[in-house]
Parts: structure tokens; sequence; C-alpha cells
């Protein structure tokens, strides 16, 4: 029999064997492009002269 805050083992291997599928807290981000960064780079560089 299963206590408080437990789950049974088909359960656990479900969240296992995809666990990036149940984890809603994550976000997850994208690199800006190089061409970007440059840009902002030569933008900022030019600032600071």
């Amino acid at each position: 029999m299963l206590e408080a805050d437990e789950i049974s083992k088909e359960d656990y291997d479900k969240w296992r064997y995809h666990y990036p599928e149940f984890d809603k807290s994550q976000k997850i981000a994208e690199v800006m492009s190089q061409e970007l960064s440059d840009i902002f780079k030569d933008i900022n560089d030019s600032d600071r002269r």
C-alpha cells in the first residue's frame, strides 16, 4: 500500500523516462544568433568611444 506522497512504480517509471515532458517549472531559452550578437557588440563598442 502506498503512503502519502508516494507513487507507484509504474508512475515513477513513466515520470523517469519522460521527465522533461512533466517538468513545467523550467523555461527553455534560445540563444541569439552570432550575427545579432555581433550587432549588439558593435553598438556597445561604439557607445563607449
